[in-house]
């Protein structure tokens, strides 16, 4: 056994297969796990990344991250990502999740190079990435698909460092561009890669090299401009719509330290939503946690050789300190701090020549492996996912909405109301609760207590303007027409809900025999790319044609004529539409006005075979006939199938003739 572990340590390619394999056998039941969360609105319901043409654009524009712009981050390289997923597998979510597996083992490999470029023994350095690689807090990060921007970061980060060593070690110039373009390709992953610099001046003050502002400089130059790019989004997350200020935003984020060293050293009791509430300067574990930085900053100054991997196991929180985020407790944010407690443990267990019991470390790796199938079978689906959030914490507001939704979709209305109600008995005034438990009474049936519901969140939270969709839809369904119509105009133009609006009136408006308009709302709906409405535009057509093919055939020629108008207006060219109006009036024996329509008709459909058939006809009524021979030869130059040719020849044939 000691042979084989041997030679997999000597060779790199053998120490990747390890990691790629062990990596995927972990997480391969997880491969069929559903979108979560925020997939919805960055991933499923985000029109940009359903095109590589959009690719350039993702480098330019930061609302193209959701569907919804007010949540617009600058993570390019992640949308590239999820453009790719999109273009060679549509929705399906496996290849998604293949893609956070391979990106996961590529980046746990790309550790272990590091802790050998930074003097880590082989065997030390191995082990403690494999439990990297396996650790219970890395499967949020692996299973949501929206986190890949942290697996990125972190990838470009570890390859940046990797090169910067490189560049240090060998004094070659090109290595410090590698780990420029590498530190580029980890901003703009994820904003958290900003404290790179913060790592490399780590590096160089571990290994006794002068710092050099020359030697930094581009990575401060780049670090400004992304800053001064991004700088409305930090603008506003910070100062113009801060989720909590940011006094209690830095002590919070102090008692989150504290929770953090918990769940790294225990991983148990996970969950996506863990039960955690804000702090002020005076709690005691904020000063607590306080002392204990300041005292670890002493300890560092006294024992250099440890800052590398402390600077990386903390510097990736830092922005957590100064940018509120609606999550407090996120385990996905120590996907980097985990890297860099490897390189503390590598690091100490190195100079130390410390090497592991076997058996504890067996244990442990069945323990974390266990861990992590477990969660893997938690992040499965929204309903598991949740419903372990709600067991777990009972008081969130978070999980009892997502759970509540979660059952209304498994249609247990009871289910759903009582979560609803439970979110409003702790905080009643929370308007996605009580939105939530009126949608649910609106797919109950209960349609009187969902718009009483609807109105009145509209009422306490009136900037909830979408709310208008809901209530409009309620009264189409209870078909008060005139109501639905008020409700579905207020639906403002940037609404998620906008086209459905306009597709829905389009709706009541045919109902209610109104043609015209509901072509108009059909057509506004299709132009902003409704599916819906261009089968709507479709079977309003189809219709046209099947009254007026009606009226052609019972002979009602002034119906059919009018029938042909109406639709002319609405279409601005036809051709079927218009070859019927041209049949119309030759039926009605006005062969002048049908002359003058059926010539209109081919020189808009020159390759329309039967419009120039019936032009032909026209002029033979009218004893055209040379006009009549004329388009008849020209058919013949046409394309035609053997019984359209026959016609053709047949009555040329009697039209010569009859010269004759």
């Amino acid at each position: 056994m000691n042979i084989l572990f041997e030679r997999i340590l000597k060779s790199h390619i053998k120490s990747a297969l390890v990691f790629l394999f062990l990596i995927f056998g972990l997480y391969y039941s997880s491969v069929d796990n559903s979108f979560q969360y925020d997939d919805k609105h960055s991933i499923v319901e985000n029109p940009h990344i359903r095109s590589l043409g959009n690719v350039p654009m993702f480098w330019l524009y930061p609302e193209f991250f959701s569907r919804d712009p007010e949540n617009a981050m600058y993570r390019p390289v992640v949308l590239s990502t999820l453009a790719f997923n999109y273009a060679i597998s549509d929705y399906q979510v496996e290849s998604y999740h293949l893609l956070n597996i391979l990106i996961h083992s590529i980046c746990c490999y790309s550790v272990f190079l590091l802790l050998l470029l930074i003097g880590g023994n082989r065997t030390i350095s191995f082990i403690c990435t494999l439990f990297l690689a396996i650790h219970p807090l890395c499967s949020q990060s692996v299973n949501y698909v929206s986190s890949r921007s942290e697996l990125l970061a972190a990838l470009g980060l570890v390859a940046a460092l990797g090169a910067y060593v490189r560049y240090a070690v060998n004094r070659t110039g090109p290595w410090i561009f590698v780990s420029i373009l590498f530190y580029c390709f980890a901003l703009f992953s994820k904003s958290i890669a900003i404290i790179f610099p913060l790592w490399i001046m780590a590096y160089d003050f571990q290994t006794f090299r002068s710092l050099s502002l020359k030697r930094y400089f581009p990575f401060l130059l780049i670090s400004f401009l992304y800053l001064l790019f991004t700088k409305s989004l930090l603008i506003n997350a910070i100062f113009d719509e801060p989720v909590r200020t940011l006094n209690v935003q830095f002590a919070t984020q102090c008692k989150a330290l504290a929770y953090y060293f918990y769940l790294i050293f225990f991983p148990v009791g996970q969950n996506i939503d863990h039960a955690f509430i804000e702090s002020y300067f005076f709690d005691f574990t904020v000063i607590l946690v306080t002392v204990f930085v300041f005292s670890f900053l002493y300890f560092l100054v006294r024992r250099n050789y440890f800052l590398l991997g402390s600077v990386i196991a903390f510097s990736s929180l830092i922005p957590t300190f100064v940018v509120p985020l609606n999550v407090m407790i996120n385990e996905n944010r120590l996907y980097i701090p985990l890297i860099g407690l490897c390189i503390l443990i590598s690091t100490y267990g190195t100079r130390n020549k410390l090497f592991f019991n076997k058996g504890l470390l067996i244990i442990l790796a069945v323990f974390f492996v266990l861990f992590t199938s477990k969660r893997n079978e938690i992040w499965s689906d929204e309903f598991s996912l949740w419903h372990d959030a709600n067991k777990k914490n009972p008081y969130s507001y978070r999980a009892g909405i997502y759970l509540g939704h979660q059952l209304r979709k498994m249609k247990d209305f009871q289910g759903a109301l009582h979560h609803f109600e439970r979110v409003l008995e702790l905080k009643p005034y929370n308007p996605v609760a009580r939105a939530g438990l009126a949608l649910t009474l609106q797919q109950k049936g209960e349609l009187k207590e969902a718009v009483k519901e609807y109105k009145k969140t509209l009422k306490e939270h009136p900037e909830m303007k979408d709310l208008n969709y809901n209530i409009g839809l309620v009264f189409q369904l209870m078909h008060q027409n005139q109501k639905s119509i008020e409700y579905y105009t207020k639906v403002v133009d940037d609404s998620p809900h906008f086209s459905l609006s306009l597709n829905n009136l389009g709706a009541i408006y045919e109902n209610m025999a109104m043609i015209d308009s509901a072509f108009y709302y059909y057509r506004r709906s299709f132009q902003l790319g409704s599916i819906d409405a261009k089968k709507n535009l479709g079977r309003l057509e189809k219709r046209f044609i099947e009254e007026i093919e009606d009226s052609l055939g019972s002979g009602e020629w002034n119906k059919a004529e009018a029938l042909c108008r109406k639709m002319l207006d609405l279409y601005e060219a036809h051709q079927l539409g218009e070859f019927y109006f041209v049949i119309s009036l030759f039926e009605q024996r006005r062969f002048q006005e049908s002359l003058v329509e059926n010539r209109k008709l081919i020189s808009k459909f020159p390759d329309f075979f039967e419009g120039h058939l019936q032009l032909a006809n026209n002029l033979e009524t009218v004893q055209d006939f040379s006009g009549a021979i004329s388009v008849y030869l020209q058919l013949l130059d046409m394309p035609l199938k053997a019984d359209f040719e026959d016609i053709v020849l047949k009555r040329l044939n009697k039209l010569t003739k009859r010269d004759k």
